[in-house]
């Protein structure tokens, strides 16, 4: 008997997912209800929307600047690695100091400023271009300390 029930019930669950509502299924040991959440749906669909719309109109006005958030704090480590190049090179490892010589280093981190969206991203992207292949697995360490020297 308990098994028929188990299957009726697995069969209306089913069948009322089938048609588009979201259900959540709950039982106890006499008896079993069932809760559609269908309006919640409606509301978070209906919110979601809005903020959609709210963001897609502030992008057209030009209030919102793609990444300009990222982009401002991208730009703003970039000018603090390179007005502080002496302070990056002693913080390298002294066996990896001779790929970043002043050049290259203010080079790259021109390129990568307007691709990269965070701090981690632009930093990861210069090591990277910088160290030769044997030398990637040292980027993630490079990276850390880099960020630590940052003063934001």
């Amino acid at each position: 008997m308990k098994i028929k029930k188990i299957a009726l019930m697995l069969v209306m669950v089913l069948s009322i997912n089938i048609v588009g509502s979201s259900c959540v299924f709950a039982s106890s040991s006499n008896n079993s209800t069932l809760v559609t959440s269908a309006v919640e749906s409606q509301t978070r669909a209906i919110t979601n929307e809005a903020i959609t719309n709210t963001i897609n109109a502030q992008v057209e006005d030009g209030t919102i600047q793609p990444n300009s958030v990222p982009s401002a704090a991208v730009k703003a480590a970039a000018k603090w690695l390179k007005d502080n190049y002496d302070k990056v090179l002693n913080k390298i490892p002294t066996k990896y100091q001779k790929y970043f010589e002043f050049d290259a280093f203010t080079k790259v981190i021109d390129a990568y400023v307007g691709f990269s969206d965070t701090i981690n991203e632009l930093l990861t992207n210069v090591v990277s271009y910088l160290l030769p292949d044997f030398a990637q697995a040292a980027v993630p360490g490079i990276v850390a300390i880099l960020e630590l020297i940052l003063p934001f």
